[in-house]
């Protein structure tokens, strides 16, 4: 017999998990404060000294159980009724914007998986906030990012490129959707060339973020 998947709102109550309070992490990169204090420029140490094309990251929790498992599943098993309710809680502390745009998926790994993971994130964000969905973005197939190492991610930064309805981005405020910020280099390149079209403001709008180990750790 198959397993069939809780409803979101009977698994969060379940795990009796909750999305972290607001002001807990660095808006500039997304760690969690606790494991990274920010200093009078309002940069941590994860992230000091560095230059993001994207203006803040809002999150819903570090990348560890159980949030973890539901962006998994999300992925393997198709989950959308959790993209879905996660992406209206993104959305319920997100700052204003006029369009989504969504990290985009080669268009081979989405018809294997049978989800495009930040498309269905958007979709829900954008309903939440009744602004539309731009698809402004489409992926080059690369190297899977899972399981990479820090170093690997960061050179691996010219992954996408602008399609025809970037164009009518120039001016505005864009919420571009993850489900996971791990060194910042997918949201770093796709912000780049979203910045290309003059866009006035990228806010990063993820899931999880996975906070920094020891770089003996990074495997």
């Amino acid at each position: 017999m198959l397993w069939r998947l809780p409803t979101p709102t009977d698994a969060i109550a379940f795990a009796a998990w909750e999305a972290d309070a607001l002001g807990s992490w660095c808006s500039r990169c997304g760690v969690s404060l606790r494991c990274s204090a920010t200093g009078a420029d309002g940069a941590c140490a994860e992230c000091r000294g560095r230059q993001f094309a994207y203006h803040a990251v809002t999150r819903l929790g570090s990348y560890h159980d159980p949030l973890d498992v539901w962006v998994r599943m999300i992925k393997s098993r198709g989950w959308k009724a959790m993209a879905e309710h996660l992406g209206m809680m993104l959305a319920a502390r997100a700052p204003p914007v006029d369009v989504v745009v969504p990290v985009p998926m080669h268009r081979i790994r989405r018809e294997v998986r049978g989800i495009d993971h930040a498309g269905e994130l958007a979709r829900a964000i954008a309903v939440a906030l009744d602004v539309p969905v731009c698809y402004a973005l489409s992926q080059k197939l690369a190297a899977r990012q899972m399981g990479a190492s820090r170093t690997a991610r960061l050179l691996n930064t010219q992954r996408f490129q602008l399609s025809r309805a970037a164009s009518s981005l120039a001016g505005a405020r864009i919420a571009l959707v993850d489900d996971v910020r791990t060194t910042g280099s997918t949201l770093q390149s796709a912000a780049a060339q979203l910045r290309d079209v003059g866009v006035a403001r990228i806010e990063a709008l993820v899931v999880a973020v996975r906070d920094p180990v020891p770089e003996e750790e990074d495997l």
